[in-house]
């Protein structure tokens, strides 16, 4: 594989600049050898890509299987609030057992429900606190194996709704600042903001990293998406 080389051009229309945009987002390393293979990313590229209270990448971890910053995501906002102090969901008695009567709705066909009321279990364990009365019961046939995990066919289809949302601003930011084009006639050699972002997602191994499925997130993005029926509360999200 060729070394990436940043363009220093700077004209407005240039393609490998709007790339080189995408790619500064992350603050990722396109030349980095752990780019070049399966698995996770070396400690430096994680440690730059995660550095200074970087969201866009976080939005890219939510969507990624098996989900767990989705989870621990939900089991703090099922309260209707939640605060991350050592990847714990810091919650008062009110937002658990708030969490655990919008989650436990759920949880019977949603397996990130279920995974989110484990994760309240194991704070409460952790530090200390109560687990709320309503899923004590469920707590206990979770943990001792009389209940399954609800199976999930395919991708979560809540997981991309953040992450497809700041693609879609990397694209009107290309469009914007690096004046090109969103989409392209040319599917294949095109050089639309659709072709940058997905350019840019690829060389730091993130998906999606296709023309047509960037593209696909563009076109949709004024779709209104609904959250999970356990966030309903919160109003739904627009894509």
């Amino acid at each position: 594989m060729s070394l990436y080389r940043v363009c220093n051009c700077q004209a407005t229309g240039c393609y490998r600049c709007a790339v080189d945009y995408v790619v500064r987002q992350f603050d990722g390393n396109p030349n980095c050898e752990c780019r070049r293979r399966a698995g996770p990313f070396c400690i430096d590229c994680e440690a730059r890509m995660y550095s200074d209270g970087r969201e866009l990448i976080v939005e890219f971890g939510k969507a990624t299987p098996p989900y767990r910053s989705l989870t621990s995501l939900y089991a703090g906002i099922a309260g209707s609030r939640g605060d991350s102090i050592e990847h714990a969901i810091i919650m008062d008695t009110k937002d658990r057992e708030r969490a655990a009567a919008n989650l436990l709705q759920s949880a019977e066909h949603d397996p990130l429900a279920h995974d989110a009321l484990l994760r309240i279990v194991a704070d409460c364990a952790k530090y200390g606190r109560l687990v709320p009365e309503q899923m004590r019961e469920w707590a206990f046939l979770a943990l001792t194996g009389q209940l399954e995990r609800p199976k999930q066919k395919g991708k979560y289809p809540f997981a991309t709704i953040d992450r497809d949302r700041a693609i879609s601003t990397l694209i009107s930011e290309v469009v914007q600042w690096r004046g090109l084009k969103a989409t392209s006639a040319d599917e294949e050699r095109g050089t639309s903001a659709c072709h940058a972002v997905a350019e840019g997602l690829g060389l730091l191994r993130l998906q999606p990293d296709s023309y047509s499925a960037v593209k696909r997130v563009w076109t949709q993005r004024r779709r209104r998406r609904p959250n999970p029926s356990f966030l309903r509360h919160l109003g739904s999200s627009d894509g």
